[in-house]
């Protein structure tokens, strides 16, 4: 436990995610502070440092999870880079939050998992929409029996990255995948955390296949959980940006849609024999309890609600879908 029950964070790759999402997140913390940062360049290093007024900065990692004043940090580099940057932080004996997707195969968050326990440091995955005001409370409604039996659990996630400012989302080297791994580590995710059953089959169809040489565009599955509960889901890099997501039981109906993006109200349909309501929720920001959650499992011992299983599982689905 630090003296003033602040966990000191530094963040590895300090790209366009942490200026729009994680910066913005520490200003809201109660346990949390932005210590430290991680470029590629050392100019842009102290230009953002200066910006946000971080005091500590380079552009070497090593140097930042050395750094006595640093006690966890994030890793929010390009995903193919992770292993590297949780083994590191491991070895200096930091805590780490590592961004999804979590490694580029099972193998490696195993690892990870494997170093984090030997290192005595916490581990883990940054799977932050479990933090959204509406999927908690999608979550208590599918699990207090409101629907009735799940029968169908369904979800869409898609972006056109040609638009957007990450050009390597498009590197199969880098990202290690594209809107599966990207986008469908979220809803895979979600969905486990609604449905609380395991996986029993899942089937892909991955158009282009993805290859050392090109990612993939699009994906559909089909999945089937225990208790004969069926699903379907899309993912993909060449739609407009939407995001959804649908519980159908006995007894009722839940449609999300776009209810990830923080500091919004987000609304819930539920159709049932009662007719049709909508739940409105003021998300508050996911992120800021995320990095809190942390922060207090760090200083209180308390359960992460992420931890490396929990992204070893999401890698494990990944990798089936990938034919891996």
């Amino acid at each position: 436990m630090t003296l003033d029950n602040i966990i000191n964070y530094g963040i590895i790759g300090f790209g366009r995610y942490a200026h729009r999402r994680l910066q913005p997140a520490f200003q809201k913390t109660k346990y949390s502070r932005l210590a430290g940062l991680s470029r590629r360049n050392i100019r842009s290093a102290e230009t953002t440092a200066g910006q946000y007024d971080v005091p500590i900065f380079t552009d070497k990692v090593k140097e930042l999870v050395s750094h006595p004043d640093i006690h966890a940090v994030i890793v929010a580099s390009p995903p193919a880079l992770h292993r590297e940057h949780v083994l590191l932080a491991a070895k200096h004996k930091k805590h780490v939050l590592v961004e999804k997707p979590i490694a580029s195969h099972a193998g490696e968050v195993q690892e990870m998992i494997d170093a984090c326990a030997k290192a005595g440091v916490k581990l883990m995955a940054g799977f932050v929409m479990r933090f959204i005001d509406a999927i908690r409370q999608s979550r208590e409604m599918v699990q207090s029996g409101k629907l009735g039996k799940i029968r169908y659990a369904s979800g869409h996630f898609g972006l056109d990255v040609s638009t957007f400012p990450r050009a390597w989302l498009s590197d199969p080297i880098i990202s290690t995948g594209g809107p599966v791994a990207d986008l469908g580590s979220h809803l895979l995710d979600l969905l486990d955390y609604v449905l609380e059953k395991p996986v029993v089959s899942i089937q892909s169809i991955v158009k282009p296949p993805y290859s050392q040489k090109s990612i993939e565009r699009d994906a559909a599955i089909l999945m089937e959980w225990e208790e004969n509960i069926l699903g379907t889901l899309h993912f993909s890099f060449d739609v407009i940006r939407e995001s959804g997501l649908i519980f159908h039981g006995a007894k009722g109906k839940l449609t999300l849609t776009d209810f990830n993006q923080p500091e919004t109200m987000i609304e819930i349909v539920w159709l049932s024999e009662k007719g049709r309501k909508t739940i409105r929720i003021f998300n508050q920001n996911q992120y800021t309890r995320m990095i809190d959650h942390f922060s207090e499992a760090i200083l209180f011992d308390k359960p992460i609600l992420t931890p490396g299983e929990t992204g070893l599982k999401n890698q494990m689905l990944i990798d089936r879908i990938y034919g891996r």
